[in-house]
């Protein structure tokens, strides 16, 4: 752990918070356990069809660890860190098994070789490889926020679980659905041009909520205990960054699927290249050409987004969508944004005031999105009538 903390954050010099980085990788490296298991369950259940429980796990393991960080941060300080991330972690692994379970899915030990096993291998080492090049996104940030102002980092991993969330639950979770029809189904360029909106009209008012609600929402988590109130701004102001790329993030996961469904695991890979490249340098240009510091490392991570995302888009050379429709969805999101931002800008809820200012939020933007006939409005009418029907019946 000593190796890899010299390694990814440099900069942390400090003999005590050295030593206390190390103590609390030691135990976090648990959770690689956890996570690489969950993704293997993922994988799983959305060959079977299902969907919603991967899709969520990722939130289950936002709202514990962000849980554990409320409830016990005041009394434990930095260990509050470490049990949310490890129940966290156990929390999202375990909340497969109920599904995995009625559905007789859970592994078994065998020794035997299934003859598709090359093709796996082949397809699945261009993928691991792309999904590893993502993740240097956050070591590069770690990397430079360790250069700057002392507390840095962990305004950054703050910030960095709390945009997680909106972007594990909508883009992670609708991309994997979309890659398991993809894959199964005919009406690709229905699939495609549905996935496409729906992913939009989910990540503009997420995106635009935690910009508007940035501060309130980080109060709400982390304001307590020795979290200052310098601590919510700054922790916020990185926030408000991140949250302007989840609408690019979001289409690159879609767009990635596309690819993935088509055998293509090199074109994704790429795009993830492109993307750590344009960070590295919009990162650095930010935080310390600028004067930004950690905010502007986030600010360089949403850009970077649009860059692995126009990659794709030249790449993508079928483009089976139709983009009339994805123009009006999203022309009508624009517009439900708007009479959004302009309720919360006229609430400007506190911390707490959180609890009816979201709900009320959401429930503007979806019926504007209702006023302007927007098709995928009317999907929560319909499937709460059809839950009725089905209640109805004896």
């Amino acid at each position: 752990a000593e190796y890899i903390i010299r390694l990814i954050a440099p900069g942390v010099v400090s003999k005590d918070y050295f030593e206390l980085t190390v103590f609390m990788a030691r135990f976090l490296f648990l959770y690689l356990f956890f996570v690489g298991l969950s993704a293997f369950f993922m994988a799983v259940l959305n060959t079977r069809g299902v969907f919603f429980v991967p899709a969520f796990a990722q939130a289950v393991f936002n709202i514990v660890m962000s849980a554990c960080l409320v409830l016990l941060s005041e009394a434990y300080g930095y260990y509050a860190l470490i049990v949310g991330v490890l129940v966290g972690g156990l929390a999202q692994l375990f909340f497969h098994f109920p599904s995995l379970i009625s559905r007789a899915l859970l592994p078994r030990i065998t020794w035997h070789m299934d003859k598709d096993l090359a093709t796996l291998v082949k397809r699945l080492l261009p993928a691991l490889f792309g999904f590893g090049v993502a993740q240097l996104s956050f070591f590069i940030d770690t990397f430079l926020a360790s250069l700057l102002a002392v507390g840095s980092v962990s305004y950054l991993y703050y910030a960095n679980r709390i945009f997680q969330l909106p972007l594990g639950a909508l883009s992670v979770g609708v991309a994997n659905s979309l890659l398991a029809v993809l894959s199964t189904e005919g009406k690709h360029k229905e699939n495609i041009t549905t996935a496409f909106r729906f992913v939009s009209l989910l990540s503009l008012p997420a995106s635009v909520g935690l910009v508007l609600l940035s501060e309130p929402i980080v109060g709400l988590l982390y304001g307590r205990g020795r979290f200052s109130q310098e601590d919510i701004h700054l922790t916020a102001k990185v926030l408000s960054f991140y949250s302007l790329g989840l609408v690019f993030f979001s289409l690159q996961k879609a767009l990635s699927s596309v690819f993935f469904s088509k055998g293509d695991t090199k074109s994704p890979v790429l795009a993830s290249l492109v993307g750590i490249l344009a960070e590295a340098l919009l990162a650095y240009t930010f935080a310390f050409v600028l004067k930004l510091g950690v905010a502007g490392l986030a600010l360089g991570t949403a850009s970077s987004s649009l860059f692995a995302l126009g990659f794709l888009l030249v790449r993508w050379k079928e483009r089976q969508i139709d983009l009339k429709a994805y123009k009006k969805s999203l022309v009508k999101g624009g517009v439900a944004c708007l009479v959004m931002s302009l309720l919360l800008l006229f609430l400007e809820p506190s911390a707490y005031e959180l609890i009816y200012a979201i709900p009320l939020g959401a429930f503007v933007y979806w019926s504007v999105l209702l006023l302007l006939r927007e098709p995928l409005a009317y999907l929560p009418l319909s499937l709460l009538k059809s839950l009725v029907q089905k209640g109805g019946k004896p």
